[in-house]
């Protein structure tokens, strides 16, 4: 693992080449709703082996504990130490608590506190340990965003969020973002990112590529089959997105779904992006919503984190 450097002093807690798929061509539109979908192979890589609650550590799946005190410290915008509390997954290669972690487990407060930085500041705010879209807030997708300061930024990460669905809606949108250009964080404009949503409306789990434009300008689907939602009211769901090297940039997205304490995968993507378009400079990550700012209303996110991949 690389060094962290500078992202600990913001962190609450620490905790293969792919095949290409099919395109999908770009459409206008205002959110990352106007799209169609197209098949991925599925496969295996860092996901979750076993899910396991935590409570001041980490408990691996070979059954080695962590003290999240014992990697980074952590702060919030008060300045006040804190620890983290939450649900890590184990992974496939092995003990590696994440580099970031932070459970939003703090008082109620308009601001998010522990560095995050707001697009449109005020569009979201901590209620009852989890972040929540302000009803008063901005309802272009492209501003609703949250993410960690540019000198967090990287190029192989691996980054998840947990978020939980208070209301169905076909809109509902939830994402995450890799590789986001802060020089394109122009209030109103849509930025340069590569994008992981799931959209029950065309019951798919999608990344995208966004360059400076409300569209997206390309992306890889894979298609819900199961019987049911997509996304359920009520129920709790994990994001995770992958993203690696420069040429070409690959990517891998997960979907998963807590049943009965655990986090079991229901859908994957992948995309082996080699267009002269894809995104192979050193970004910031964070989270977002799509549609309109009343759907946003519909979703919360718990338990951000994030770990940094090798290089070659």
């Amino acid at each position: 693992m690389r060094p962290i450097g500078l992202i600990a002093a913001a962190v609450v807690g620490l905790g293969c080449p792919f095949e290409e798929t099919t395109p999908v061509a770009g459409t206008t539109g205002a959110s990352p709703t106007a799209a169609s979908t197209a098949t991925a192979p599925t496969g295996t890589g860092l996901s979750d082996v076993e899910t396991v609650e935590t409570t001041g550590s980490i408990t691996d799946v070979d059954g080695t504990t962590v003290g999240l005190d014992d990697t980074a410290g952590s702060s919030t915008d008060d300045g006040e130490e804190s620890t983290s509390t939450g649900e890590m997954t184990g992974t496939d290669t092995g003990p590696e608590p994440p580099d970031f972690f932070d459970d939003f487990n703090r008082p109620d407060a308009p601001v998010l506190g522990n560095g995050w930085v707001e697009k449109f500041p005020g569009a979201f705010q901590i209620t009852a340990g989890e972040v929540v879209y302000e009803t008063g807030a901005n309802s272009l997708y492209y501003n609703n965003l949250f993410f960690r300061p540019p000198i967090e930024g990287a190029a192989d990460i691996e980054i998840a969020v947990d978020f939980d669905i208070v209301n169905f809606d076909d809109n509902n949108e939830p994402h995450i973002v890799v590789r986001a250009q802060p020089d394109t964080f122009i209030l109103d404009n849509p930025y340069n990112a590569y994008i992981l949503v799931p959209r029950p409306s065309l019951n798919d789990l999608c990344i995208m590529r966004f360059i400076g434009a409300a569209a997206y300008d390309d992306a890889r689907c894979e298609a819900f089959v199961e019987k049911g939602e997509l996304l359920e009211a009520g129920e709790t769901y994990r994001l995770i997105l992958r993203v690696e090297g420069g040429g070409p940039v690959n990517l891998v997205g997960r979907l998963e779904h807590r049943v009965n304490g655990m986090f079991e995968e229901i859908l994957m993507v992948n995309w082996s992006d080699e267009s002269p378009a894809a995104i192979v400079d050193s970004g910031t990550w964070g989270i977002s919503g799509g549609t309109e700012g009343v759907t946003l209303l519909n979703y919360s996110f718990d338990n951000a984190r994030a770990v940094l991949l090798d290089g070659p």
